[in-house]
């Protein structure tokens, strides 16, 4: 912006009318005053002396008060219609192209010869010359014509300084002369700034429309090059050049308007001294939002919509900066720049991506001085509600508008998000797209961190309020707005921002339930959000659901313990028997309040006041005035006071929480003003149990909503299988890798749906998850090699949890995983040596479990492991037993045929009279009470050995009893 303008007093005549200028000025003004009786005289301009002016308004007195003086108009047609003699008018309503040149010869000629006052004769041809509605379509006659009236400004320049200077020394009352003085300069210089304003709109419009034609792109008509050349002159492409350096000094003069500074007699500068024209009133916002107009409409250029000329545009934008800041006129030029925009065709273009109105207004903004004028755009954006057909076509505007004041001020747009929300409920699919990502953004934005968003603070209610409404639109009707939502909501789980409150409400199951959508790309999107959240939920990465719900027994246990009040203690028995004498009263109360919800009335003015003075002050004024201590304790509530109460809670249990909440204050605090040791004690047990109290319930929030997230992710495998059914497997990387996620993270059931997708048949999806699998349990080292430890680390621990249907669909999977892949060079020798070393004997079950897999997977190739399973018949432990013998069943001697061309029946051939016969006789015989276990782990494998041997002809007298025992 250019720096403000100042005149020297040095340069200022002291004596108003002592100059030829200040002469014309009053010249003028007797031709201003008497309008009428020299339109007559078609406005000839005759020198009238100080002496014979004053004779004429002597004469002409009633009349005066009767003439108009110059105003900027909102409309053309206000100037051709006036209907009253306040109003001022236009003789002629046209002009014809041959006049219009004469008449713009006649003002440049005078203007050159330094008669700025030539405008009050030529105006109203000026007028018919510039208005929108004109006949006169020539781009030469306007830009000379724009060039004259920017000479005449020039001229105006020192006569308007000259007065400016006067009122500024004149103190608060202006003299009648000088006051006359400044009414005709101002008369002028709206005059000017009209003219240039519409010549201004015209003539960029055409620079616009060539613009636009150049692109390719039919701006407002379907008009063709020929008729543009038509329209606006052959030459028009050479006459561009004298308009760059005229928009120019517009915007010079535009600047000198606003930022002239004028000096007072003591030295001091007065700053934005054209107000003064208008002493005592304020300057004319009706000038003021026609320079703005002239800036905005310059803004309308396509070269706006690259980011490399956001300088330019800056620039352009600093002459915005007084009217906004100095005149205060900023929400008025919000409006002037939210009407243009709506109006700019490359904000409607598909490539143009962000609104580039808003930055320049950021970084032009000193100390937050501008920011208020994005507040004022939502407001008017607001005000156009949806109900206006004109939305239909504005909605790419209005969506680039919204977005970007969210990114670039996140806290104004929460401040005004009830004027947005209303566009949500109507179409064009693409202004809920708009407001939806602005939600986005500013959930995500800076001003949204956790530690801003305790309950009851503005920033918590709103995000609540925009997550609430993205969460609605994951169901739009639109597939455009359920995309870009389910988009939304990844970036909120990447930037870790997804309340707990929209999981509680459903979030999971509502973006599920998108896994049944039609199209292909919301489904992968969908499942896109679920293996994000998964991987970067706030709960860690053990959610194992058997330890989390013993920690939350546990947790809950303790905080029973710590709630205790003991009955026998001196005093404490009182103090219980004189609150329940009360107690049902107050729950009737409680209950009124919580129906009728009218707590607020007998509750102001509590949100800054401590808590602890509060409650002590509910104490003892519950029985004595009851309702308004219970209003002030549900607001209380409300404000987020007493955070161990559930606030989704049913009324009543809502109202036994606040009596019980209430009774543990009531009785402590009467106890602590016995007075006595005991007193004392209590108060440092009341420390301690708040404290206590504290964590307790923390660990408890936190472990019971880890719960809840991982019973949530197990739900959501029967419909991602159902899911991949429909969908003919389109989407079924996505989800293998959900369900191998939720398998790392030791969330249950996770092994068994991987298992059913593999039982689907699909061999792709078989083959993905098999290499899933792998790269599961097969672990390695820094170099890329197998690391055998950690591998048997990872199959042991996971083929002997407890969850026995999660067990059989791992065995399940490692076994066709490592059928398809060899077992690891170095795997069973570890485990073998495991079996043979480890102490006690309990460590070898674990071992065993994974060498029975093993040996299932390669029958042939553990027979020389026969041995070490038959020493494990001996052992004292009988799982590790029972596993040996699982083992052993699936042994095959090393010269039988491959297990195509075998019988169910021939697996195993062994004689009658081995060692191994008197082992399993003795192991399962030597304790009665074993039998029933051993016969519901061997129900299997054991008669399939048995068989075997009675087909091989070798009976053992000890295998028949065995087989008899445990078969019946």
């Amino acid at each position: 912006m250019s720096p403000p303008s100042e005149v020297d007093g040095s340069e200022v005549d002291e004596r108003l009318g002592g100059t030829r200028k200040t002469g014309r000025i009053k010249e003028s003004h007797s031709t201003g005053s008497l309008r009428r009786s020299l339109e007559s005289k078609s406005r000839t301009s005759t020198p009238v002396s100080d002496m014979d002016c004053d004779g004429v308004e002597d004469e002409h007195d009633g009349e005066e008060s009767e003439t108009a003086r110059f105003e900027i108009p909102d409309r053309d047609d206000d100037l051709l219609t006036g209907t009253s003699l306040s109003s001022f008018t236009v003789s002629k309503a046209g002009i014809t192209l041959e006049a219009a040149l004469n008449v713009v010869e006649g003002f440049d000629m005078a203007v050159d010869d330094g008669d700025y006052e030539a405008i009050y004769n030529y105006f109203d041809d000026l007028f018919n010359i510039c208005r929108i509605e004109t006949t006169v379509r020539k781009c030469k006659i306007w830009l000379r014509l724009a060039d004259s009236l920017i000479n005449a400004f020039n001229a105006f320049k020192p006569d308007l300084a000259n007065t400016l200077c006067h009122a500024v020394s004149a103190g608060e009352e202006l003299s009648e002369k000088l006051a006359e003085a400044c009414a005709d300069r101002i008369e002028v210089l709206q005059m000017i700034v009209y003219l240039i304003h519409r010549l201004t709109f015209h003539i960029e419009g055409a620079v616009i429309k060539r613009a636009y034609n150049e692109l390719g792109i039919t701006h407002n008509s379907d008009t063709n090059d020929d008729e543009f050349e038509l329209e606006y002159g052959n030459d028009f492409e050479s006459q561009l050049e004298t308009w760059k350096e005229l928009r120019i000094k517009i915007l010079d003069m535009i600047g000198f308007i606003c930022c002239i500074n004028i000096p007072r007699c003591n030295g001091e500068s007065v700053e934005n001294a054209i107000k003064f024209l208008w002493r005592p009133a304020e300057a004319s916002s009706q000038m003021l939002r026609t320079l703005a107009s002239i800036i905005v409409k310059f803004a309308a250029h396509p070269r706006f919509a690259r980011s490399s000329s956001s300088s330019e545009l800056q620039k352009l934008f600093s002459h915005l900066r007084p009217i906004c800041v100095d005149f205060k006129l900023g929400s008025e030029v919000a409006r002037i720049i939210v009407k243009a925009s709506l109006q700019f065709e490359y904000l409607n273009d598909g490539k143009t991506t962000e609104y580039p109105l808003i930055e320049p207004i950021k970084k032009l903004s000193v100390d937050g001085d501008m920011d208020q004028m994005m507040s004022h755009m939502l407001y008017f954006v607001g005000a156009l509600r949806p109900r206006e057909n004109s939305v239909q076509t504005i909605s790419k505007p209005l969506a680039l508008l919204i977005q970007k004041i969210a990114q670039c001020a996140p806290e104004t747009f929460f401040e005004n998000i009830h004027g947005i929300l209303p566009f949500l409920e109507y179409d064009p699919p693409q202004m809920r797209s708009a407001i939806l990502g602005a939600f986005c953004d500013v959930v995500c934005g800076p001003d949204m961190k956790p530690r801003y968003l305790r309950p009851g603070r503005d920033a918590r209610i709103v995000r609540d309020a925009m997550t609430e409404k993205l969460q609605e639109h994951i169901n739009d009707s639109n597939l455009h707005v359920r995309v870009q939502v389910l988009n939304c909501w990844i970036v909120i789980a990447n930037n870790r921002r997804v309340p707990f409150d929209a999981i509680k409400k459903g979030l999971v199951f509502s973006i599920a339930e998108r896994l049944y959508d039609k199209t292909v790309s919301t489904r992968r999107v969908a499942l896109q959000f679920l293996v994000l959240y998964l991987l970067k939920n706030p709960f860690g990465k053990n959610l194992n659901f058997k330890a989390l719900s013993e920690t939350s027994n546990k947790l809950n246990a303790f905080k029973e313990r710590v709630e205790q009040i003991n009955p026998d203690l001196p005093g404490v028995s009182l103090v219980m028997e004189r609150f329940q004498s009360f107690e049902p009263k107050m729950k009737r109360k409680l209950e009124t309040i919580l129906e009728n919800g009218t707590y607020e009335k007998g509750s102001e003015g509590i949100e800054e006041e401590p808590f602890e003075s509060i409650i002590a002050l509910l104490v003892d004024m519950m029985e004595t005035s009851m309702r308004d201590s219970l209003c002030v304790l549900v607001k209380l509530f409300h404000l987020g006071r007493f955070p161990n109460i559930n606030p989704y809670a049913s009324r009543t249990e809502l109202v036994d929480a606040l009596i019980s909440e209430f009774k543990r204050y009531y009785v402590s605090i009467h106890i602590s003003r016995i007075g006595d040791s005991f007193g004392e004690l209590l108060q440092e047990m009341e420390s301690v149990y708040e404290e206590n109290m504290d964590l307790a319930e923390h660990a408890l929030r936190v472990t019971q909503e880890k719960l809840l997230f991982a019973e949530q992710m197990t739900q959501l495998f029967p419909i991602l299988i159902k899911s991949l059914k429909q969908s003919g497997f389109a989407d079924a990387s996505y989800a293998v890798t959900f369900c191998a996620t939720c398998e790392r993270f030791k969330i249950r059931e996770a092994a068994s749906a991987l298992y059913d997708m593999y039982k689907m048949g699909n061999p792709s999806l078989s083959t993905e998850i098999l290499n899933t699998v792998m790269l599961l349990f097969i672990k390695k080292d820094s170099k890329g090699e197998v690391d055998i430890v950690e591998t048997a680390n990872a199959v042991i621990t996971r083929l002997t949890t407890e969850d026995m249907r999660d067990r059989h669909a791992v065995s399940e999977l490692l076994y066709h995983m490592f059928c398809a892949n060899k077992i690891p060079v170095g795997l069973v020798p570890h485990l073998i040596r495991i079996v043979n070393e480890a102490s006690p004997s309990v460590c070898k079950y674990p071992a065993l479990v994974v060498l029975a897999l093993l040996t299932r997977v390669d029958p042939r190739g553990m027979r020389e492991y026969l041995r070490d399973f038959q020493r494990c018949l001996r052992d004292s432990e009988v799982l590790a037993a029972c596993e040996a013998v699982h083992a052993m069943s699936y042994l095959i001697p090393h010269d039988q045929g491959t297990f195509e061309e075998e019988d169910e029946s021939f697996r195993y051939r062994l004689r009658a009279i081995d060692s191994l016969f008197p082992d399993l006789e003795n192991f399962l015989f030597k304790d009665r009470m074993l039998i029933g276990t051993v016969a519901l782990n061997l129900d299997i494998s054991l008669p399939r050995g048995i068989t075997s041997c009675e087909q091989s002809g070798d009976r053992s007298s000890a295998l028949d009893r065995c087989q008899q025992r445990l078969t019946g």
